[in-house]
C-alpha cells in the first residue's frame, strides 16, 4: 500500500537514494516532480508535456510511468480530491523508508485514501503490553499479563467487527493495523487481525456476537 508524502524535495531524495527505482523510472518521475506542488500533488501533466521536459520519447515516459504506478512510485488521486482528470500524486512504496514526517496518509489499491491510526488517535506509539506495563505505576506481573492479552484479544475482535471505520477498511489487514487503538495493540494484534479477517472471509456474516464469544 503506497504512502502519500506531503513534501516533493523529500519524495525527491527517497526515489534517487538507493532505495529507488530504476534509472529509467528516475528520470520518468523528474518530469513529473517538476510539475507538481511542494505538497507532492498537483501534478497533471501530459505525457507529451513530461517527455519534453526529460528529453524522453513519449513511448518511454509513458511506458515507465505504468511502471512508476504500479510499484507506488506515483498514485493516481481520489476522485473526491483530484483538481484536475488523470492528477497524480508523490508516493513511495509501503517497502521504502522514509521519515514519518513526510508521510501524508496511505492508499488503497482501488485508488482510494486511508485514514492513518493519528486519524482517530493522538498517540501512534506501537507500544507493546509489555511495555506498557513497565511504564504504569502498577506494572502487570508475569501472573496478570496471560489474562490482560486474552482480555485485549476479545476488545480488538470486537472492534474490528462492529466498529464504522473498521467495517469500511475489511478486507485489508495493513489498514486495520494502522488503525487499531492504540489500547488495543499487544504482541500478535496483528495475528488477531488476519484470524478475524480469515473468519469473515469464510462467514461474511458472522456478527460481533460470534466474535466475542
Amino acid at each position: 500500500m503506497p504512502k502519500l508524502i506531503g513534501d516533493s524535495w523529500a519524495w525527491w531524495r527517497t526515489y534517487l537514494s538507493a532505495n529507488g527505482p530504476t534509472k529509467q523510472i528516475r528520470q520518468t518521475l523528474d518530469g513529473y516532480m517538476r510539475c507538481m506542488n511542494r505538497n507532492g500533488r498537483g501534478c497533471w501533466a501530459s505525457v507529451r508535456h513530461v517527455a519534453k521536459l526529460t528529453k524522453l520519447n513519449k513511448t518511454t515516459v509513458s511506458k515507465y510511468r505504468r511502471q512508476a504506478l504500479a510499484q507506488g512510485w506515483l498514485v493516481k488521486a481520489p476522485r473526491a480530491e483530484a483538481r484536475h482528470r488523470g492528477e497524480l500524486w508523490a508516493s513511495v512504496p509501503d517497502s521504502v523508508p522514509i521519515d514519518v514526517r513526510f508521510v501524508s496518509g496511505f492508499v488503497l489499491p482501488d485508488g482510494t485514501r486511508c485514514p492513518t491510526a493519528w486519524d482517530i488517535s493522538p498517540n501512534t506509539s506501537l507500544r507493546t503490553l509489555k511495555t506498557r506495563s513497565l511504564s504504569s505505576r502498577n506494572p502487570e506481573t508475569a501472573d496478570d499479563a496471560p489474562a490482560r492479552i486474552k482480555s485485549l484479544q476479545a476488545q480488538l475482535q470486537f472492534w474490528l467487527v462492529s466498529d464504522a471505520t473498521a467495517k469500511r477498511f475489511r478486507g485489508d489487514g495493513d489498514s486495520l493495523a494502522l488503525l487499531t487503538p492504540e489500547m488495543l495493540r499487544f504482541d500478535g494484534y496483528r495475528n488477531v487481525i488476519d484470524e478475524v479477517e480469515e473468519t469473515l472471509r469464510r462467514n461474511p456474516s458472522g456478527d460481533e456476537t460470534e466474535q466475542r464469544g
